[in-house]
C-alpha cells in the first residue's frame, strides 16, 4: 500500500474511533447480524454436495472469514 494511503487510513480510523464514542451503536445487534449472515453462508457451503474436495470446502469458508475481516488462523496460511 502507498505510504500516503497508509497514513490517511490511520488518520481516518482514529477519527472514526473518536467519533464513535459519541454515537450510540447497538454493537450486540450488529455483531449478531453479521454472525448470522456468516454462519448461514458457511452452512450453505457445508451442505453443498457439488463441492467434492474437503480443501475446497475449507477454502470457501476461509473466504467468508476474509470477507468479514476475521482471522482464519495459521493452519490455512500457505503464503
Amino acid at each position: 500500500m502507498d505510504i500516503k494511503l497508509e497514513i490517511l487510513s490511520e488518520v481516518i480510523s482514529e477519527a472514526i474511533h473518536e467519533a464513535i464514542e459519541y454515537i450510540h451503536i447497538d454493537a450486540d445487534k450488529l455483531v449478531n447480524s453479521v454472525s448470522i449472515l456468516a454462519l448461514g453462508k458457511i452452512q450453505k457451503i457445508l451442505q453443498d454436495e457439488s463441492i467434492t474436495e474437503d480443501f475446497d470446502v475449507v477454502e470457501k469458508i476461509v473466504e467468508i472469514f476474509e470477507k468479514y475481516n476475521l482471522d482464519a488462523g495459521i493452519r490455512h496460511d500457505f503464503g
